[in-house]
């Protein structure tokens, strides 16, 4: 299984186990997230502390969790949806800052991190 997950306080801890996140994952692992927030999960962080390769589809695809997460917001204003990224390698926290992604997705160092702005 690629993506397990565990429960923390109301945060789901979505854990990737795989080194590389490209093309034959990225499905499974969004559709992973989807189902969790499709069964009233709200706060989710995603922790990718063993990925050391991150391919266009993997960021594809957090792309794509994030803006399900913010579609939910919009439609269900009264809850609070969140997704958060955490556990990034330094060669992945770089080129997400390259790209630019870290303004528009929350990422966080580590789990405790990712915990405490979930349930702020």
């Amino acid at each position: 299984m690629l993506v397990n997950v565990d429960y923390k306080e109301s945060v789901a801890i979505c854990r990737y186990h795989e080194t590389k996140m490209s093309n034959l994952e990225h499905s499974h692992l969004r559709d992973t997230v989807e189902k969790l927030y499709d069964t009233n999960v709200k706060l989710i962080a995603m922790d990718l502390s063993k990925v050391t390769y991150i391919g266009s589809p993997g960021i594809g695809a957090l792309i794509s969790i994030n803006d399900y997460c913010i579609k939910l917001q919009e439609k269900f204003e009264d809850e609070v949806y969140k997704f958060v990224i955490f556990g990034l390698n330094s060669t992945n926290t770089t080129l997400f800052k390259m790209l630019r992604i870290d303004t528009f997705i929350k990422i966080t160092n580590n789990e405790e991190e990712a915990i405490e702005y979930l349930n702020s």
